[in-house]
């Protein structure tokens, strides 16, 4: 592995991180789902072209974008039926789920990057 791809692949682990905290805050996940999309249209876009090789530390995260991607969208729609179901009291019960499953998320990917491993599709 060359110079200039290990120095890319420390700025993508720590921009990663900096993702990370930001879905750990919850708030700002608007954010880190904007910088997730980008990460994976330009990872699709190096798969894309002909001859190119996929690297393996390139996939392990790719595959923690795609993950929180996941995350922010299941976390949405989980939201969007209990704020519907609320009035029935089931939403709040669905609510309290939904913020327990997020942080969940957040933190085994954040334990799994610490370990270098990927996260299962």
């Amino acid at each position: 592995m060359n110079e200039i791809t290990l120095t890319e692949h420390k700025y993508q682990s720590l921009t990663l991180w900096a993702v990370y905290c930001l879905y750990l805050f919850t708030l700002p996940a608007i954010i880190g789902i904007a910088i997730n999309w980008m990460e994976i249209r330009k990872t699709e876009q190096i798969k894309g072209n002909p001859g190119s090789v996929a690297d393996p530390a390139t996939e392990i995260l790719d595959s923690h974008h795609r993950w929180l991607m996941r995350t922010f969208i299941f976390c949405m729609v989980f939201s969007l039926a209990a704020i519907g179901t609320s009035y029935y009291g089931v939403g709040y019960f669905l609510a309290v789920l939904t913020v327990v499953w997020w942080f969940y998320r957040v933190i085994k990917g954040m334990v799994m990057l610490s370990a270098n491993k990927p996260m299962p599709d």
